[in-house]
């Protein structure tokens, strides 16, 4: 919890941390640098919410997606076209591009 809490805070996300979870009051999510901290959920989780964010986000260890589901990029870049930007054959480690502006 701690990590997604930091992360989304670095996206501009208003978060408070509790011992049982998060309060999540919302906000726009900006663009930025995070890190999947080697964990799959964490970087498809951070890779959902780039796809709304209002610039990219880049996800340094996105790769650890291929723990649980080694065809995540392709799936998502299926379902939202265009979303890991110019560099999609170098994305692995990156993550989605965001700026949508959704």
């Amino acid at each position: 919890m701690q990590a997604v809490a930091t992360h989304l805070a670095t996206l501009g996300v208003t978060v408070v941390e509790h011992p049982d979870g998060l309060t999540i009051t919302g906000g726009r999510i900006a663009g930025g640098e995070v890190a999947s901290e080697g964990d799959h959920r964490i970087a498809m989780a951070l890779a959902i919410g780039a796809l709304v964010a209002t610039g990219p986000v880049h996800i340094s260890g996105a790769a650890a997606v291929d723990i649980s589901y080694p065809a995540f990029w392709p799936t998502l870049s299926r379902i939202a076209p265009g979303c890991l930007g110019d560099e999609a054959a170098d994305r692995s480690d990156r993550g989605p591009k965001g700026g949508s502006g959704k």
